[in-house]
């Protein structure tokens, strides 16, 4: 993508994220999205990065997130490495929030 690089670009795969949902589809309120998106944000503003698209599938068991991101600094690019590691430091971001807890 021109303006960012997805986390689960290159047939990288990622640990899903909170408790496997028990239904087919997973409903999450506008403010629980609203919280992942905002520690979303905060994960990668604090390792360099902007997020320029954020998407859940929460068609999928469990649900899923997308991560479009790049470097603040215009002259780098987005390496596989950068995703990787980034999604760790979102994946323990959630885990260690209560946002998924919530009923």
């Amino acid at each position: 993508m021109p303006d960012g690089t997805s986390l689960n670009r290159g047939g990288s795969k990622l640990k899903p994220l909170g408790h496997p949902a028990r239904l087919r589809h997973c409903l999450l309120s506008n403010q629980t999205v609203s919280e992942l998106k905002v520690l979303t944000a905060k994960s990668a503003t604090n390792y360099g990065f902007d997020v320029t698209d954020f998407k859940m599938f929460t068609h999928l068991n469990p649900l899923s997130i997308q991560v479009n991101i790049r470097h603040k600094n215009p002259d780098k690019k987005v390496t596989i490495d950068d995703c990787s590691i980034l999604s760790q430091y979102i994946d323990e971001a959630i885990q260690g929030s209560s946002i998924l807890d919530q009923p």
